[in-house]
């Protein structure tokens, strides 16, 4: 993109450097993707009104209905299994195919073969558009794609420009058939592109991690429960259901139009293609120039008032005039409107509701309330047109009450819309980090500021977070008098948003807070300087270079990081070292550790690596709280050896948490790494568990084989954790299955091993410490069996059970039995009933000796396997046990185990030998 260019595109999307690559291949994508998909619509509906004419338009909405719900439903099993990309590239060489398929097919006559192409398309339109989505989902994060979506939509908005001319262009050339062809042609190439961006991808670990796919585990009699118990809910999904209704019989009335004023049917396809162009072209329109201004000045509610008022206008012209024209600006308006002001409108309308029951609410709008809302269209137009061979004129006359209820529909919205947002906001409800578009609503940004007036940091730091999202132009007066909060915190995020606003008359505010006692705030307010006065910027930073207060001079030394040239970074880098280099002077080597976590430049960060040595704790802290904030890789084994130290645990834990959420793929290597300290490997999982994701949850269940068990049984808690938090995660069942299998098998390996120590000649008493040890690791056992199972039947019946199976009712175990039998799956129910059965032990065994091959063992293959077992409990307790009663022949075994890596067994097998030895 021409430097030019791109620079006009960053100040209208605010779009960093670092987001170029993956957004202008996304653009190209759905540029590409959406040219076609409107050549191919233009294809569809002039060879459907031309063949069949618009009488049978409504036998497609209702089919497109019926199958749409169908298709998506197999389209989510089928990304709950396969990999995004994978899934794209296969789905997209299947539709390919079927372009040259009906392309060949188009030769014969046949009205089934309209009717599928027809159907086809829009089963396109939905499953292609859904995967780039889900893409885009996968390779921005929420602050990126907040920052990139906005030019990644407008390249939408152009390929519909340009495929619409394209269409209008090549129909005179090749003929509406042949366009199929073109259509493949521009397809194809966004396979072409699927390769880079995915490498791209996989370059920011972040975005590689796959993200899981959104289910709706509570079920839709649940979902349909919750919009019940929710009046706004209610109106919300009845505004869409109605939107969409009245939409398709637009639709109809105009291809009806369109279909008697046109002869040809490559002039139909000519006319749709211009038609589609101009369309896209009042959409940007409309979107760049009136909805910002039309939402800041009348807000939400009145702009979800035009696209109703402007479709009563268009069908009142209709009725009276059925031509062309008329039937084109009431089509131009619900398009140009619908997809720009009102989409805007409607999405700050959903704004209150809670996100998990906005997403769930979206799926159920999408997959149902839109497919009930074209069906229903369909029959009715079925109706008037087939039963009462009713004209376009009429059936405009009957829309205008219907836009009339719309209407009134919208007026009760507004009622309700200011006090859901404003208590949502009151209960922070809202993910201010899911918006990924700029409020411009006064009522809501009213309610926004007053959480500024909180006297609760965490009200007013989220009403910040909030502003991010708002026009900030609206609102720099409001923010001033933070500038003297107490919140270090609350004073750089309010600096940081008045200088987004880039307005000039802040600097001298701004100027002022280089007096502010913390050094982050004078980090802030020099790159604010920088950001609004450009010119004499850097010079004034190098100055402050000198300054003998630590906080400037470290202010400056990062901002010089962020802003200035190589030359100059490298005299801030020298002027660091310099300040930690006096290992005396803790204020200046504390504000050195502190501020060097705010610069973005990884090449100074590797300087952070020489204070984790030091002895002062306020050091450590600041340096541990930076390596956090850079989220580097570098960082991890310099900050693990601090879960071992307990004043430090807590700010180590938090830091490497920051850092999993870039590289969990480093985390998981130490718990794999069986030289790393055992107390380190356990502490993993928990800090793993607090940043999730599929990939995460795919590094813990393949570490689960771990074979210190008591790591294994942490990892198996995080899952769990992660499980409880968050519904929508997939945990791979045939791992989980697997693992246990290998959990009941170990169950029955700890009972053998127990019943050849209770019942040789040489038998230790049932209170024996070590035979106490076998009890409660079997205890464990099922424990772990009952926690893999919530990991694939996450509701609360499977834990309910386990509490009744460990109880000591009889009656409240056989109804936990009865309700496994009922709900596992076979190929583990058998394994799992063998082990919670309410019978003896020694029965148990019995059943499951087939299953496990079991086989008896001596007491002294017992002892033996227990020595050496890869628990080091049981290891210790079999080796303690060979000092106090069990035969001396046991002392090599225990002289084997003098050097063993794990502290307790090897302390215990010195112990024991000196013992033994006599001495």
């Amino acid at each position: 993109m021409p430097t030019t260019l791109k620079k006009i595109a960053q100040s209208l999307f605010e779009v960093r450097r670092e987001d170029w690559g993956k957004t202008l291949w996304m653009f190209s994508y759905i540029f590409l993707l959406i040219a076609a998909y409107v050549m191919l619509k233009s294809v569809r509906d002039s060879l459907f009104l031309y063949e069949l004419g618009p009488e049978k338009l409504p036998y497609v909405y209702i089919l497109i209905a019926l199958m749409a719900g169908s298709i998506a439903t197999v389209f989510s099993r089928l990304l709950a299994t396969a990999k995004i990309h994978r899934l794209i590239f296969g789905t997209s060489l299947f539709l390919i195919s079927n372009l040259f398929v009906f392309w060949w097919l188009l030769r014969f006559e046949g009205a089934w073969l309209f009717y599928s192409l027809y159907v086809w398309v829009s089963i396109f339109g939905i499953i292609t558009t859904s995967q780039f989505w889900l893409l885009a989902n996968h390779l921005f994060n929420p602050r990126e794609a907040k920052r990139t979506f906005g030019i990644i939509g407008t390249g939408a908005t152009l390929g519909g420009i340009v495929g619409g001319f394209l269409t209008k262009t090549f129909v005179e050339i090749a003929g509406t058939t042949n366009l199929l062809l073109i259509g493949v042609g521009l397809f194809a190439a966004t396979l072409g592109l699927l390769l880079p961006i995915w490498r791209l991808a996989a370059k920011d670990s972040t975005q590689a991690t796959p993200r899981s796919v959104e289910r709706d585990h509570q079920g839709t009699p649940g979902l349909i429960s919750s919009i019940v118990q929710s009046k706004y809910l209610i109106l919300i999904v009845a505004l869409v259901g109605l939107t969409a209704f009245i939409s398709n019989l637009i639709d109809f009335e105009f291809k009806s139009v369109v279909s008697n004023s046109l002869k040809s049917k490559d002039q139909i396809t000519a006319f749709f293609g211009v038609f589609f162009g101009w369309l896209g072209i009042a959409s940007v329109i409309v979107q760049f120039f009136f909805t910002g201004k039309i939402l800041k000045i009348l807000g939400t509610t009145s702009a979800i008032l035009f696209l109703p008022l402007a479709l009563f206008f268009g069908s009142f012209l209709l009725a009276l005039f059925p031509l062309i024209w008329a039937a084109s600006f009431l089509k131009g308006s619900d398009g140009s409107l619908r997809y720009s002001l009102h989409k805007s409108g409607t999405e700050l309308l959903i704004l209150p509701i809670p996100l998990a029951l906005k997403k769930r609410t979206k799926i159920f709008v999408d997959m149902f309330v839109d497919r009930f809302a074209d069906g229903l269209s369909g029959v009715l137009l079925l109706l008037l047109v087939s039963a009462f061979a009713l004209t376009v004129q009429q059936i405009s006359f009957i829309l205008l009450p219907i836009i009339g209820i719309w209407i009134c529909l919208s007026f009760i919205i507004r009622k309700q819309y200011v006090g859901t947002l404003r208590e949502a906001i009151r209960k922070k409800q809202i993910d201010t980090k899911a918006l990924h578009f700029k409020i411009s609503d006064q009522a809501a940004i009213e309610c926004i500021l007053d959480t500024l007036n909180h006297p609760d940091e965490s009200h007013v730091l989220y009403g910040l977070e909030f502003l991010e999202s708002v026009q900030l132009s609206i609102v720099p007066l409001n923010l001033r008098k933070l500038l003297k909060h107490p919140s270090e915190e609350i004073r750089v995020h309010a600096m940081r948003l008045l200088i987004a606003s880039k307005d000039q008359t802040l600097l001298p505010e701004i100027e002022g807070m280089l007096q502010d006692e913390s050094s982050v705030v004078k980090t802030e307010a020099l790159q604010g300087i920088h950001a609004l006065k450009k010119e004499g910027a850097i010079d004034l930073m190098k100055s402050y270079l000198k300054d003998p207060d630590p906080k400037m001079k470290v202010a400056a030394i990062a901002c010089i990081a962020q802003c200035g040239r190589e030359s100059e970074k490298e005299i801030a880098r020298n002027e660091w070292k310099q300040m930690v280099s006096n290992p005396e002077d803790h204020p200046a080597r504390q504000e050195a550790a502190k501020v060097i976590g705010h610069i973005t430049d990884c090449s100074f960060h590797k300087l952070l690596l020489d204070l984790f040595n030091e002895t002062d704790k306020k050091v450590l802290l600041f340096a541990i709280d930076s390596a956090g904030r850079t989220g580097c890789k570098i960082f991890v084994k310099s900050l693990l050896p601090f879960l071992k130290v307990r004043p430090l645990r807590k700010q180590a834990q938090e830091a490497l948490a920051s850092c999993a959420r870039t590289i969990p793929g480093t985390l998981h290597d130490a718990i794999q790494d069986q030289n790393l300290d055992r107390e380190i490997r356990q502490r993993i999982p928990q800090i793993l568990a607090l940043n999730p994701s599929q990939w995460t949850i795919d590094l813990l269940l393949h570490s689960l084989s771990q074979k210190d068990r008591h790591l294994s049984f942490m990892i198996l808690k995080a899952l769990n954790r992660i499980r409880m938090s968050n519904l929508s995660f997939r945990f791979d069942p045939d791992k989980v299955k697997s693992r246990i299998c290998q959990e009941t098998h170990h169950y029955f390996a700890l009972l053998n091993t127990k019943r050849s120590l209770l019942s040789s000649p040489t038998a230790l008493d049932k209170a024996d410490p070590l035979i106490q040890a076998l009890n409660d690791h079997t205890v464990w056992s099922v424990e772990r069996i009952f926690r893999l199972l919530r990991l694939i039947y996450p509701d609360e019946g499977i834990f309910h059970a386990y509490l009744q199976i460990v109880s000591n009712s009889a009656w409240n175990r056989a109804t936990a039995l009865e309700y496994l039998e009922n709900i596992l799956d076979k190929k583990i129910r058998t394994e799992i009933l063998h082990v919670v059965d309410d019978i003896p032990e020694n029965e148990k065994l019995q059943k499951a000796a087939s299953i496990y091959r079991i086989e008896g063992k001596s007491f002294d293959d017992s002892v033996k396997e227990l020595i050496f077992s890869e628990d080091s409990h049981l290891s210790a307790l079999a080796i303690y046990g060979i000092g106090k009663t069990l035969p001396e022949g046991f002392l090599s075994e225990a002289e084997n185990l003098v050097n063993s890596p794990d502290l307790l067994v090897r302390e215990t097998a010195v112990h024991v030998t000196n013992r033994l030895r006599g001495s």
